[in-house]
């Protein structure tokens, strides 16, 4: 079965790559990385944008976007830089929580990655986001204690969401996604946090 095909066809491929598929451990859901534009209809796409996330359902036979624009459902997300890519996608057993990584800064209300560091040949520095398939909410994942919608200094990578859908794994060099940080400004050094999704709260795995 084809699963990134064009809106109302089931044999007619997108106008575009779609890559880095991952399936829900009950295998009802599909989530996937994809720069086609022609796989839900009625969704207008800014000028050069790149990488979307989808989620289709096995059973309903049916692709939903899940990175849109805050607000509204059929505009999808500034994703404009491919030297950060939007990465594999993670998906809890049940298909409920969704985690991916992108660069877009319109996912979430009041979204600020102003504190981010820009250089020129990298772009936008990514951040790490969560998807509630059955409440329909998009959070931020690698946002400061602060603020549950202001980005981390640095790239975030590597999203693991537990399969029972209570924590998110990923690694960043971020230095201030955690409270009294002993990490430098604008480290080269990865580390492991971990996110609970029932309380928005990000640790340290990695002391």
């Amino acid at each position: 079965k084809l699963v990134s095909r064009a809106a109302g066809s089931t044999a007619t491929v997108g106008d575009h790559k779609s890559y880095t598929p991952t399936i829900s451990g009950d295998g009802n859901w599909v989530a996937f990385v994809s720069e086609a534009q022609n796989l839900v209809s009625g969704v207008s796409f800014p000028s050069g944008s790149t990488q979307q996330v989808y989620l289709y359902s096995v059973q309903a036979d049916t692709i939903q976007l899940v990175t849109y624009k805050t607000g509204s459902t059929t505009t999808a997300s500034n994703t404009y830089d491919t030297t950060t890519p939007t990465v594999e996608p993670s998906l809890s057993t049940d298909g409920r929580y969704l985690a991916f990584t992108t660069e877009a800064d319109d996912l979430v209300p009041g979204q600020d990655t102003t504190n981010e560091f820009f250089l020129p040949f990298l772009g936008q520095r990514a951040d790490a986001f969560l998807y509630d398939r059955v409440a329909n909410t998009m959070s931020m994942i690698t946002h400061v204690p602060s603020s549950p919608v202001t980005g981390g200094s640095d790239f975030a990578s590597n999203v693991t969401v537990a399969g029972d859908g209570t924590k998110v794994a990923f690694v960043s060099n971020s230095y201030n996604l955690i409270a009294n940080s002993t990490e430098a400004v604008e480290s080269t050094t990865w580390d492991v946090f971990l996110y609970d999704i029932a309380t928005g709260s990000v640790t340290l795995a990695t002391h």
